[in-house]
């Protein structure tokens, strides 16, 4: 609900109050009435997640609006006019205002569109249809109505007593003699952990059980609490609730945006009840900030440099209590040799985001090994180290972000001789606010809009910019700008694009300091096993007290997740010593020698001339990209990725329990998992002509298209081949058991889509192949590369001629014979979903695809990271055991050899 004041003029810049020297000022702010109308609705609709766009997607027609609803509400409406008329026609004016603000804007599918006028005196009727109005509107939500056991309503109520008793957090312990929550059976261990996972998805709670030790034992029973404890920090407290406090390290929180560790404790002691023996509460609501993005804790080492004759103490950086320093809407400030880009909002940046931007500036910065510099912080302009040669700065533009990379002499070091900011760190900058944002959208704002772009050259009015991915990307030589004119790439390039050092001395590139790309490419991409890892720690002299705490911090199973928190507490320890030469010697020194040429040539080390040349091989298919398609003539046998070409491990998030992961369950852990080849027969025109009464199978193509899209998405590498005679089937099959990588491959998929009988599959050229011949293809003997690893196999044909007749759009892929049928082979870890029990046809609509298809992806891109594919596979015979062609039904009939459970996790799932 957006309420806003009847009397404001919305078309005049609103005034507001700040804190200043001691004293409240008035000032004018940046936005009409108007536009902080339209701000907090953006922030509605940026902060939404994407989970709403798949509601909305399937919404009742019953609704008016899309989910979340936005109902505006205007207040002091008998303090328009004192006639009652002349009060209704000025609410009438200024709702036809707004009314036309919303066209156009991203958000106006969202708004109600009856606007409420209110007096807030009581008794005004109107406020009373308000609340009818909210009413009706959460009833047509696609949530309502859901069914939740009745301990958790019971666990609610209690949750309610607790705080007007003044419980506003307990541990998980206390949280379980909460009524409710004592009556979960002992039998379900886990949904104690899934109630309050539900209601912190609702807001009703906060609950983080992935977070580390201190947070992940307590639950905040009392958002509103939390808000009050945060805001203690972050905003300006009355001058009164001040007089107690340190005057000094007040003095440092509000000129330098610095938070002393007692400060926190004098400003908490009465809200939050911290005394002595209370530091694991103390320490979690700390935690709680630093996710948010509020507090950055600072790294002693920074301390040491201060003229203070203060020993070093626990202190945090506070973005928000910053002061606004610089005017956002001032020239910007541009140095000389710098590089400089800019990040785009469009017409909205979002309240707070330049906040978390500075906190994550800070850490990254101190991650950098910084030990002589501190950062020059500000509201609208901050300068961080970036490296022992270059900072950066951030400066709020308007609705952009000023990103400038300055050379160290540019602001003091007259002992550099560097004129211009190196472009490997520019990259290297952008690289981390390319990845911070991206992360902040996926947590935080999903639905935010911004680009990377740099200021047009034209200089054509207004100062405008241009996208600066297309000076990067493809291999044009120039760009057009907003008049047509075409600006040379070249000199763009040699600002942002990494290269090596022009040097005498060789080895520059190898002594920089490792950045976080490097640690994630060592963890991830060098294709090092758990004990390889290991083993480099030790050559690396970790202590094993500090890998094993580093482990600890990551909070999952997965070894790659550790191996990034192990390397990084490695570079903070070693500084300017953590280089990627001791990584590389390192490597050398345990025998990893694939692990020390893959990274040699990621960071372009590695010495081309000496390397035979060798054809490259395709990349795996990424979902966003097309996918081969073959004709009859014969596919050419493809490859899998070979090493160093897209099959490089990647880190998948477990929990400590997952059920995805273990002894009981198939390792799927490379990308790409595998082949899935799909065969695609739609043509019949050649059995035909052989007197084979086989029809055309219109709407496979749409199965084909389905099926390409949930595997890619799986992170298989995804070949379709399309109308195969029988002979072209099996030769095509056999070329892909040939092509695998015996270590890198952890499952096979096969669909095929034709007409089929009884243990066997028909070709386009009307000629048949068993079954059992194509899945020995992919036996021990034929494929050892596939040997403990499951082989999948879905096939859409019929298997019999039990036919249906007469039903508009739904043919049957089925022929004429039916005979005795053999359907699995005798081999561990194989998986046959066929479309249909033996003997029977089943269904294809020649417009949309068939039953069993569209059912199985879409219940796979459903299910695959919560279910194994044999629960998957329950799903489908259930859905499909409700379709109906005029009385005619169809079973989908999977047979299996697997050994363990299944989980065909998609790529990024958590």
């Amino acid at each position: 609900m957006v309420v806003f004041d009847l009397c404001a003029d919305l078309n005049k810049p609103v005034k507001v109050e700040v804190f200043h020297n001691d004293k409240v000022q008035s000032r004018f702010h940046d936005f009409t009435g108007l536009g902080f109308l339209d701000f907090w609705m953006q922030s509605i609709y940026a902060f939404t997640s994407a989970s709403h766009e798949q509601q909305n997607e399937s919404m009742p027609t019953q609704q008016d609006q899309l989910s979340p609803p936005i109902l505006i509400v205007g207040t002091h409406k008998k303090s328009l006019a004192k006639i009652p008329a002349v009060q209704d026609e000025m609410v009438r004016q200024i709702f036809l205002t707004i009314g036309k603000s919303l066209e156009g804007k991203c958000y106006s599918k969202h708004v109600v569109r009856e606007f409420f006028a209110v007096e807030n005196s009581t008794g005004d009727k109107r406020i009373t249809e308000l609340q009818h109005k909210i009413t009706a509107i959460v009833e047509k939500e696609p949530y309502m109505g859901e069914e939740i056991p009745l301990r958790w309503l019971k666990f609610e109520e209690s949750v309610k007593e607790a705080i007007q008793q003044g419980t506003n957090c307990l541990t998980i312990g206390e949280v379980q003699k909460l009524g409710g929550a004592k009556d979960i059976p002992a039998s379900s261990p886990d949904e104690l952990k899934t109630m309050l996972q539900f209601y912190h998805d609702l807001g009703v709670i906060l609950y983080h059980p992935l977070a580390k030790s201190a947070l992940r034992d307590l639950v905040i029973l009392n958002p509103r609490w939390l808000i009050d404890v945060f805001r203690s920090v972050i905003t300006v407290l009355d001058h009164r609730e001040r007089r107690a406090i340190d005057g000094d390290a007040w003095a440092r929180l509000e000129n330098e945006g610095v938070l002393e560790d007692s400060l926190i404790t004098s400003m908490w002691r009465k809200l939050v009840g911290i005394g002595d023996d209370s530091g694991k509460k103390k320490s979690a609501l700390l935690e709680l900030m630093e996710k948010y993005d509020l507090l950055v804790k600072q790294d002693s080492s920074c301390q040491k440099n201060e003229a203070s004759s203060k020993p070093p103490t626990v202190c945090y950086y506070v973005p928000s209590r910053l002061q606004v320093t610089t005017d956002r809407n001032a020239d910007p400030v541009i140095s000389e040799g710098s590089n400089v880009f800019y990040i785009n909002f469009f017409s909205f940046l979002p309240g707070g985001i330049v906040c978390r931007l500075m906190a994550r500036a800070l850490e990254w910065s101190q991650r950098q090994g910084d030990a002589v510099h501190s950062p020059a912080l500000g509201r609208v302009s901050s300068t961080f180290y970036a490296d022992d040669q270059h900072q950066f700065r951030l400066q709020v533009i308007s609705k952009h972000i000023m990103v400038s990379v300055v050379p160290e002499e540019i602001v003091g070091d007259a002992s550099s001789t560097r004129t211009t900011a190196n472009p490997n760190t520019t990259a290297k900058v952008k690289d981390f606010l390319e990845e911070s944002l991206a992360d902040i959208k996926k947590t935080w704002a999903p639905r935010i809009q911004y680009t990377f772009c740099i200021a047009c050259p034209c200089a054509s009015g207004d100062q405008h910019y241009i996208d600066l991915d297309k000076f990067l990307t493809d291999d044009s030589r120039s760009v057009q700008c907003c008049r047509g004119r075409l600006i040379a790439k070249g000199p763009v390039k040699q600002k942002f694009c990494p290269r090596q050092e022009v040097s005498t001395n060789p080895a520059i590139p190898e002594m920089e300091t490792v950045s976080d790309k490097d640690i994630s490419e060592v963890a991830n991409k060098a294709r090092l096993e758990y004990e390889d890892l290991d083993n480099l720690y030790v050559e690396l002299e970790i202590e094993s007290s500090d890998v094993n705490n580093a482990k600890r911090v990551a909070n999952t199973l997965d070894f790659k997740i550790q191996a990034t928190k192990v390397l990084e507490h490695w570079r903070k320890t070693n500084g300017s010593k953590a280089t990627r030469k001791a990584i590389l010697n390192a490597l050398q020194e345990c025998d990893l020698i694939e692990a020390k040429e893959i990274l040699e040539e990621k960071w372009g080390l590695k010495d081309d001339d000496d390397e035979p040349q060798i054809a490259a091989t395709p990349k795996a298919i990424e979902p966003s990209e097309p996918v081969r398609r073959y004709d009859d003539t014969g596919p050419p046998d493809q490859p899998l990725p070979a090493a160093g070409a897209g099959t490089e491990e990647v880190p998948v998030y477990e929990a400590p329990n997952d059920p995805r992961r273990g002894d009981n369950c198939y390792n799927l852990c490379h990308t790409p998992r595998g082949m899935c080849c799909i065969i695609d027969n739609m043509n019949f025109q050649l059995a035909r002509n052989q007197n084979r009464q086989l029809s055309d199978r219109g709407g496979s193509d749409k199965d084909s298209e389905e099926l390409s899209k949930t595997f890619s998405n799986l992170g298989f590498v995804v070949d379709v081949a399309i109308d195969l005679g029988a002979a072209d089937m099996v030769r095509y099959l056999r070329g892909k058991a040939d092509a695998h990588d015996r270590k890198k491959v952890d499952c096979f998929v096969c669909c095929i889509l034709t007409h089929g009988g009884l243990g066997k599959l028909y070709g386009v050229d009307g000629e048949t192949v068993e079954i059992l011949e194509v899945t020995a293809i992919f036996k021990g003997v034929g494929c050892p590369a596939l040997i403990g690893k499951p082989k999948l196999f879905f096939i859409q044909a019929c298997r019999g001629s039990d036919r249906q007749v007469g039903v508009p759009n739904v043919e049957e892929d089925a022929p004429e014979e039916i005979r005795q049928e053999k359907t699995l082979p005798n081999e561990a870890d194989f998986l046959l979903g066929y479309a249909t029990v033996p003997g029977y046809v089943s269904y294809r609509d020649t417009r949309r695809g068939s039953w069993y298809i569209r059912t199985l992806t879409d219940m796979i891109n459903k299910y695959s990271a919560s279910l194994h594919i044999l629960d998957i596979l329950t799903r489908v015979n259930d859905d499909i055991s409700e379709k109906n062609a005029r009385g005619y039904k169809q079973i989908p009939a999977p047979v299996f050899t697997l050994r363990k459970s299944l989980f065909l996790s998609t790529l990024g799932d958590h």
